[in-house]
């Protein structure tokens, strides 16, 4: 059995206690107040966006770059964290470095896919391999046999995006979504998804084209997905034909 030594074991206790504040989950380095020998601290770093492995090996290379000898040693502290020990200065130069690097990606690559699902058994071939193995993953749950695509469409946005497509009927998306921070930069958590119908019209029996409704909402959903994945976000009836709308979408980087 390795024994802790008491410094070791005065910054995981340290560790411990900030993890569990709210002030932690704000900050990026935090200095857990152990003196390691005479020169040296310890200091928990959390990455919210990159990945661990790489963050401490920049963290190392730093540390190993400066003239003279010091203490150079890390130990991962959780999924998200590490701890390095090493004098003030060289710790400064850590955080900084740690802040210019992880950081979330500014904007993703969203595709929304309408699809018009029915009874033709059928899936349209002009689908990505990706929209065609999320169909594939969710058919046992839906009553339809097949899906032709009805239109589709790209938007580059952060946070918010808002997309048309389609003609008669024009549907509307617009959605919002955040950057899961334990995930690596690799997950976000879509808060409000939600498609529109601004308005329909229809011919009447003098043959004239009238309004026929006015802002249909046909789905609204929160979710999270990962980047690189296809979602089905819902479905929608869209008449009493036994058709559907099917709404995927897909995030890229």
């Amino acid at each position: 059995m390795k024994k802790i030594s008491f410094p070791r074991a005065a910054a995981a206790v340290s560790f411990l206690i900030l993890a569990a504040s709210p002030v932690f989950a704000q900050e990026k380095a935090i200095d857990l107040g152990v003196q390691v020998g005479e020169h040296s601290v310890a200091r928990v770093y959390r990455i919210q966006f990159g990945d661990l492995h790489d963050a401490m090996m920049s963290a190392h290379q730093i540390c190993l770059a400066q003239p003279g000898k010091r203490q150079c040693e890390y130990r991962p502290t959780g999924r998200t964290w590490f701890t390095y020990w090493t004098d003030p200065p060289t710790q400064e130069r850590i955080a900084a470095e740690i802040e210019r690097l992880d950081r979330a990606p500014a904007s993703l690559n969203f595709r929304l896919t309408l699809l018009l699902a029915g009874d033709d058994s059928q899936i349209d071939p002009n689908l990505p391999p990706q929209e065609t193995r999320a169909l594939a993953d969710i058919k046992k749950f839906l009553p339809y046999k097949g899906y032709r695509l009805l239109d589709a469409g790209w938007i580059r946005s952060g946070e918010r995006a808002e997309l048309r497509l389609g003609t008669e009927p024009t549907f509307e998306m617009e959605m919002h979504f955040e950057w899961n921070p334990a995930s690596g930069g690799r997950e976000i958590q879509v808060d409000r998804f939600q498609l529109t119908i601004p308005h329909e019209f229809h011919s009447n029996s003098a043959g004239k084209v009238v309004l026929s409704s006015l802002y249909r909402k046909l789905i609204q959903s929160s979710f999270s997905m990962n980047v690189g994945e296809t979602v089905v976000v819902g479905t929608s009836k869209l008449n009493g034909e036994g058709e559907a709308l099917v709404v995927l979408l897909t995030a890229e980087e």
